[in-house]
């Protein structure tokens, strides 16, 4: 049995629309050209590392020598029911151009970027025996 000549037309039209939107489409990316670099997004700048965290408990700064490179902000938490400090130079306050977090409750942080390289030796002031070292490379 034989399909009806209309039949026959449409799929004839068919094919010769979908033949010219191929040509035309093919035709605009010859003319325009791929997208360039420019027009597509970038990619999203890489992830920062988390800071480096110390912690503060059972009257130690865990852990105790820490490397980072200059720029990198170290945090500090006191996990302690105590205060305690991150203290740079010598004991008993009024540490003049030093790091010094003051006194640090249970939970409370403190934060310090270390943009300069070398090592850094810090304490707690109400206990002296609570010491710990940041070194910083380049």
């Amino acid at each position: 049995m034989k399909a009806p000549r209309s039949s026959k037309v449409s799929l004839w039209a068919i094919a010769a629309v979908a033949t010219a939107t191929v040509v035309v489409a093919g035709t605009a990316l010859l003319v325009t050209g791929p997208p360039s670099p420019a027009s597509q997004p970038s990619p999203p700048p890489p992830a920062q590392p988390p800071a480096p965290e110390v912690q503060i408990t059972n009257f130690s700064y865990v852990p105790g020598n820490l490397t980072v490179k200059a720029g990198t902000t170290v945090n500090w938490t006191n996990l302690d029911p105590v205060g305690h400090t991150v203290t740079v130079g010598g004991h008993g306050g009024g540490h003049t151009g030093s790091i010094d977090s003051g006194l640090l409750a249970q939970n409370q942080s403190f934060s310090y970027t270390f943009d300069a390289v070398g090592t850094f030796a810090y304490h707690c002031d109400p206990h002296p025996n609570m010491t710990a070292n940041i070194t910083v490379t380049a």
